[in-house]
C-alpha cells in the first residue's frame, strides 16, 4: 500500500484527547501514516503505541482548528483512529511476513532462554501474592473475536501466569466483568466508557509494570507426553489466577484453601483411566499433597496388592478342615489309631483340597 505522507504526533491534544493532523497537502485517495510517538514520564513507554495508515478523504471529514502559524488540522479523537485504521501494526499481522508483537514474543523468549530455562523455572503453588502485571495485550480467542490478555509474574524465578478475558462475541458477560474488576480491585481504577479497543487499551496499556495482590489457584489437569520412546500421561497442578486486591491489602485478603485446587476435568479423567487401563491397573486419583509430581505410571502398583490377601485368607481355611477329622479317627478304641497319626499329615492335605478356595 503506497504513502504519501507520514505524521509523527509527538503529543496528543490533551483536552480534547485528540491529535491534529495537516493534510491540505495530500492528494484526494492517498493515505497517510501516523504514529503518536509520546512517551510517558512515569512509565517510560509509549501511552498509545501503534502505526496507523488512513486515508486522507476519511480524515477530512473531522472539524478543522488552526494552530501555530496558521496551519490547518484535522481533529482527531484518538479513539477513533482504530476505526478509520487500513492497516494497524499492532493489531492486523497476519498479513505482514513478521508482525510487531510476534517478533517482539520470539525476543521475550530468547531473552529468557538466555537468562535460565523456561521449563526449569518454578510454578506458583496456590497461595495469595504480590506480583507484577507485566504487560496487558489486545489478542484474539479461538473463535476470531478480541480478548484481552494480562500476565502476572512473581519473580524471575518463577513462570509467569496469565488470564485471558473475552471481551467480544458471544459469551462475554463473565470475563468482561473479570477485566473491570481486575483494574478496579487490583488498582483502584474505573474503567471509563470507551467506543473502541483501541480506546479501552489506551486506559489499561498505563498499568504495566504495576503491582498487586494475587490470589493464585491450582487447577488440575492430564498431559502427555513422550519418554524413551513411550507415551507417557501424568496428571500435573498448574497455577491460575483466581482474584485480586490492592498491593496494600495482601495481609488482610481471604484465602480458602479448601477451595483452592479445581479437580480434572472428565475428559482429562478419561484420558488418565484409559492410560492406566493400558498399563495393567486401575487409575488412582492423587490427593491434593502430591498434586504437583503426580503420574498414572506407577499407579498400578496397587492391582497385585489385591491378590496377596488372598493366600493368608486359605491358611486359616485349611486349618479348620482337619479338626473335626480328629474326633472321628479318635472314636476306635485302640492305638492303633494314634499309630496312624501320621497319616493325619496326609489327611490334612485339604491343603490341596484348599485350593478350591483359591479361585485364581
Amino acid at each position: 500500500m503506497k504513502i504519501f505522507k507520514e505524521i509523527d504526533i509527538a503529543e496528543p491534544i490533551w483536552k480534547f484527547k485528540a491529535i491534529g493532523l495537516a493534510v491540505d497537502d495530500v492528494p484526494m485517495g492517498e493515505n497517510v501514516r501516523v504514529t503518536i510517538s509520546y512517551i510517558s514520564k512515569q512509565t517510560g513507554k509509549q501511552i498509545y503505541p501503534g502505526t496507523y495508515d488512513i486515508e486522507v478523504d476519511k480524515i477530512r471529514t473531522y472539524p478543522v482548528e488552526k494552530v501555530r502559524g496558521n496551519v490547518r488540522v484535522h481533529i482527531v479523537p484518538i479513539a477513533d483512529l482504530a476505526k478509520l485504521t487500513i492497516f494497524n501494526t499492532n493489531q492486523n499481522q497476519s498479513n505482514m511476513l513478521f508482525g510487531k508483537d510476534q517478533l517482539g514474543k520470539i525476543i521475550k523468549e530468547s531473552e529468557e532462554a538466555k537468562a535460565g530455562n523456561y521449563d526449569n523455572k518454578k510454578m506458583l503453588t496456590p497461595g495469595k501474592y504480590v506480583m507484577t502485571m507485566i504487560a496487558i495485550t489486545l489478542s484474539k480467542a479461538k473463535d476470531g473475536n478480541s480478548m484481552v490478555v494480562a500476565d502476572f509474574q512473581l519473580d524471575d524465578e518463577h513462570r509467569p501466569i496469565k488470564e485471558f478475558m473475552k471481551i467480544a462475541g458471544p459469551n462475554t458477560d463473565i470475563p468482561r466483568e473479570k477485566l473491570v474488576k481486575l483494574f478496579h480491585r487490583g488498582f483502584g481504577y474505573e474503567i471509563q466508557p470507551c467506543q473502541d479497543e483501541a480506546g479501552l487499551m489506551n486506559q489499561l496499556k498505563g498499568f504495566e509494570g504495576k503491582k498487586l495482590a494475587v490470589a493464585v489457584k491450582g487447577k488440575k489437569a492430564a498431559y502427555c507426553f513422550e519418554k524413551d520412546g513411550q507415551d507417557i500421561v501424568m496428571e500435573q497442578t498448574y497455577p491460575e489466577f483466581w482474584y485480586c486486591g490492592l498491593e496494600s491489602e495482601l495481609g488482610e485478603m481471604s484465602f480458602d484453601e479448601s477451595k483452592a485446587i479445581k479437580e480434572l476435568t472428565d475428559d482429562d479423567k478419561e484420558k488418565l483411566v484409559r492410560f492406566a487401563e493400558m498399563n495393567g491397573g486401575p487409575y488412582q486419583p492423587k490427593g491434593s499433597s502430591d498434586a504437583n509430581s503426580g503420574t498414572t505410571a506407577p499407579q498400578p502398583a496397587p492391582a497385585p496388592a489385591n491378590p496377596t490377601p488372598a493366600p493368608v485368607a486359605a491358611a486359616p481355611v485349611s486349618t479348620p478342615e482337619p479338626a473335626p477329622a480328629a474326633p472321628v479317627a479318635e472314636t476306635p478304641p485302640a492305638q492303633p489309631i494314634e499309630q496312624e497319626a501320621p497319616a493325619a499329615p496326609a489327611a490334612e492335605q485339604p491343603k490341596a483340597g484348599g485350593d478350591d478356595d483359591f479361585p485364581f
